[in-house]
């Protein structure tokens, strides 16, 4: 009953400090599109850990399938957090 809406503030906090901060994330950010589409890399960086990826895309194409844009795809639908902003996990 509690443990999604903490997962979902959670998550929004990190979307704050990756892209207020770039803090937060993997390496550098793919950016296509004059920054309408912005790929941004929130796995942990331990081997055989969870792949993590925030996804922006303005146009929200990364939400119908095939859940494919640029060559990052994602194994099952992305998980909308707000606004133009995913989650995409594999």
């Amino acid at each position: 009953m509690f443990f999604k809406p903490i997962v979902w503030l959670t998550d929004c906090a990190h979307v704050g400090l990756t892209m207020g901060f770039g803090i937060g994330e993997w390496g550098p950010a793919f950016v296509a599109e004059n920054g309408r589409f912005e790929v941004h890399d929130w796995s942990i960086g331990f081997a055989g850990g969870p792949v993590t990826f925030l996804i922006y895309d303005a146009t929200d194409q990364i939400a119908r399938p095939p859940y494919d844009r640029h060559g990052i795809t994602c194994a099952w639908p992305p998980r909308h957090l707000f606004g133009h902003y995913y989650i995409c996990r594999f």
